[in-house]
């Protein structure tokens, strides 16, 4: 990415299974969110009004987020802070601010991957605005955004951008991944844990086939509709016949006053030779 072109966005880079995960096990930890000031401080803002949590570096979905983020910018795994969660409730926003640091210059921030976590729909508010891209970006779930803070050693100014306001009673949850210009942390040493059992997309379908192959037979009150017998079909189209006469009859007594006479009519004559192959 160049000065001029603006952030990416990268669909499913994180899995929906994940995402609920991270959602459920940090929802809870999260805390009023601060700013860094220009005295390197953290400090309460009215501009940022979200409630945030660094999460644990051992987590092995955290684990992986930060691997993918680094081999992506092309730069080793130490260079990325610890991954962030943060939540909107409704109401709550983040103005227009930058990622970069006022006040930091020796190890500024140069890349940020934003992941969305859940859904949001265009009258909810929410998006993610670039004023001077002319980009607004919905929240999906598993949809990243990759900008640059720093460009060939410059602060990107072009990266301005906002948390727009939550409008709806859904909660928004995403994950800040910043990586710096030089190590912030030495994750080598770290014991990652295990990896949580998810269920694979192969092992849901199967699940489902299992379901429907195990499902309670259909009684015949609900069993698929059979051709009838042909002796059904017989007395079917002679009662048929019958109605048919019965109807006739009573025209006739109706308009005529009188019994109709029967129709006659003669058979052909039949011999052996003709059922002859």
């Amino acid at each position: 990415m160049t000065y001029e072109e603006p952030c990416k966005i990268m669909e499913g880079f994180l899995e929906p299974e994940k995402c609920r995960y991270i959602i459920d096990t940090y929802k809870d930890m999260c805390k009023r969110s601060t700013v860094v000031d220009a005295a390197g401080k953290d400090v309460v803002d009215p501009a940022r009004t979200s409630s945030t949590y660094f999460m644990p570096n051992d987590d092995p979905v955290i684990v992986e987020l930060r691997r993918k983020a680094a081999a992506m910018a092309g730069v080793p795994e130490s260079h990325v802070e610890g991954l962030q969660l943060v939540r909107y409730a409704k109401g709550e926003q983040y103005k227009f601010h930058y990622d970069y640091f006022d006040a930091i210059r020796h190890n500024q921030r140069e890349h940020t991957f934003l992941v969305y976590l859940n859904d949001f729909e265009l009258h909810e508010g929410g998006s993610t605005i670039f004023k001077s891209y002319g980009i607004k970006v919905y929240p999906r779930q598993g949809r990243c955004i990759w900008f640059r803070d720093m460009i060939d050693g410059k602060l990107n100014e072009k990266s301005l951008h906002s948390g727009e306001e939550v409008l709806s009673d859904k909660i928004k949850y995403a994950i800040n991944i910043w990586i710096r210009e030089k190590p912030v942390d030495d994750y080598s040493s770290i014991v990652v844990k295990p990896m949580p059992a998810f269920p694979s997309a192969g092992t849901t379908k199967a699940t489902t086939a299992t379901t429907a192959t195990t499902a309670t037979p259909a009684t015949p009150a609900n069993a698929t509709a059979t051709a009838p017998p042909l002796g059904t079909l017989i007395v079917w189209a002679l009662m048929a016949l019958v109605l048919v006469i019965l109807v006739w009859f009573g025209y006739s007594m109706f308009t005529k006053g009188r019994i109709p006479k029967l129709p006659t009519f003669s058979l052909p004559s039949l011999s052996m030779r003709s059922f002859r192959t």
